[in-house]
């Protein structure tokens, strides 16, 4: 399995029009592994494709990797950077398969559908605790509290040896997802903040925090945004810990079927 992270950054992205903060500065000077599209990942495993996410810069995101291919489309919660790109499939040409907790999947249609995506998605509405069997692998989505009013979930993915979680925009976790996500081999944690307090996200000390108290082997941090660390500052911050990855857009893990 391959996990591909195609955009790493949060609703605005880095850099970000009309702005001149340090992030930004420092994005359109250095370029490379400080610029950050909004956050999509594709997770390839054997040659099944599933995407999670579909940002506003999605069409960008899969141009640049040559991905021609979706099996799947799983969507965690309906907010725009997100969910704002669904439309950009009414130019894709094969069919795919869209996943959705049943009220983030009705709150997608009525804010994004058309016709040209009727005729490429089917729609397969989700629950909460439901495993999702894909032959070589399994999801289970759970509920996250994100903000107040978007039904929010982040889900598990089983393959083989292997229980990788995606926290999506979580704020804290309630008991059942903690009990799914223990002992995982990977946590993904959006983390567009640095530190607490923050009023609907998760922060990186928090999620770095999470991971010893979830006993977690690897933390991986993505959905940056402008009240974060720039990269390398980051990058140099989490290497205290152990085992705690910062994304960027672009990067890759790979793991063995072993």
């Amino acid at each position: 399995m391959e996990i591909i992270f195609l955009g790493t950054g949060a609703a605005e992205g880095i850099p970000s029009i009309d702005c001149d903060c340090r992030h930004c500065r420092i994005a359109l000077e250095k370029g490379g592994k400080f610029v950050r599209k909004r956050t999509s990942l594709l997770f390839k495993i054997n040659s099944f494709n599933l995407l999670v996410e579909t940002p506003p810069d999605i069409g960008q995101q899969l141009i640049a990797h040559n991905i021609r291919d979706l099996h799947v489309i799983l969507l965690t919660h309906n907010h725009f950077d997100h969910t704002g790109g669904i439309k950009e499939f009414e130019f894709w040409k094969k069919n795919i398969t869209l996943f959705a907790e049943q009220e983030v999947m009705e709150s997608v249609i009525k804010e994004y559908w058309t016709t040209k995506l009727d005729k490429i998605f089917l729609k397969v509405p989700c629950y909460a605790g439901s495993i999702l069997n894909f032959g070589s692998f399994t999801i289970t989505p759970f509920p996250v509290l994100h903000s107040p009013n978007t039904p929010t979930y982040g889900f598990v993915l089983n393959y083989k040896n292997q229980k990788i979680a995606y926290l999506s925009d979580a704020k804290s976790l309630g008991k059942y997802a903690s009990y799914l996500l223990k002992d995982a081999d990977i946590i993904i944690a959006n983390t567009p903040f640095f530190e607490p307090p923050t009023e609907n996200h998760m922060s990186t000390v928090e999620a770095i925090k999470l991971k010893d108290e979830l006993n977690a082997k690897k933390l991986v941090l993505t959905h940056i945004n402008h009240s974060n660390k720039p990269y390398d500052e980051l990058v140099s911050y989490c290497s205290q810990f152990k085992d705690v990855i910062v994304a960027y857009d672009g990067m890759k893990i790979i793991i063995n079927d072993d």
